[in-house]
């Protein structure tokens, strides 16, 4: 596989995972995710950071984003840590 890229197993399948003998320099660390679940049997659209469904739904996570939506990172205010907060019932 090649960086970016996205795999569906099924039952049986089995990943292996190593690095190479000699880095990119361009790309020094290795990082993977994997995710594990139940398939949802939708389509899957992604462009950057964002996975969404459709076209028109990634288009409206940017438009969420640039308009500061999805809030910050670091967060300023994290409401389940603010010790005057309580949880809802």
């Amino acid at each position: 596989m090649e960086a970016s890229q996205l795999a569906v197993f099924g039952a049986g399948d089995a990943l292996t995972v190593a690095a190479s003998e000699r880095p990119d320099s361009r790309t020094p660390d290795f990082d993977v995710l994997i995710l594990g679940g139940l398939p949802i049997r939708e389509p899957v659209a992604h462009y950057g950071p964002f996975v969404m469904n459709t076209k028109q739904e990634l288009i409206q996570a940017f438009e969420d984003f640039q308009a500061g939506k999805m809030g910050v990172i670091p967060a300023e205010r994290l409401p389940h840590t603010d010790p005057g907060e309580q949880l809802p019932s």
